[in-house]
């Protein structure tokens, strides 16, 4: 699967599966799944924000995971880096960034759904639905 030549400047994935990004949002893409139901972490900055941003969260029960900025960008620039419940680093973008984004401020956030976000009444059943989507917002 390969997003490249997207106008947005999203990366292209190869190897099976990548995290794909564009300016508002980062998902993971491929044949080649995460893990289900497994705690990942993500690190990325957000455009013309001097501080790197740490979350954590679950893929769905298929492996898949999505993260929506609702009102900023990302820096595409950027390192955006996914590492596993053990630290390990499973996947990277702009890798030759990194060296100079260590230096940076950490913020840990935290992640919510697009219910919480935006204080959206919701039925129970689709809470259920939504909270199993590996699909996550942030401010």
């Amino acid at each position: 699967m390969s997003h490249a030549g997207w106008s947005d400047g999203s990366q292209a994935v190869t190897g099976g599966g990548g995290l794909v990004l564009d300016s508002k949002s980062l998902y993971w893409a491929g044949s080649k799944m995460l893990l289900p139901s497994t705690n990942y972490t993500i690190s990325f900055s957000r455009l013309g924000s001097p501080i790197r941003e740490v979350a954590h969260f679950t893929t769905s029960e298929l492996g898949q995971f999505g993260l929506h900025l609702a009102d900023t960008a990302f820096d595409l620039s950027k390192p955006v880096t996914l590492t596993d419940e053990y630290g390990d680093v499973v996947y990277q973008l702009n890798p030759r960034n990194a060296s100079s984004d260590d230096n940076r401020s950490v913020k840990e956030i935290k992640l919510g759904r697009f219910y919480q976000l935006h204080n959206t009444p919701i039925s129970e059943k689709d809470k259920l639905i939504e909270d199993k989507s590996g699909t996550y917002w942030i401010h």
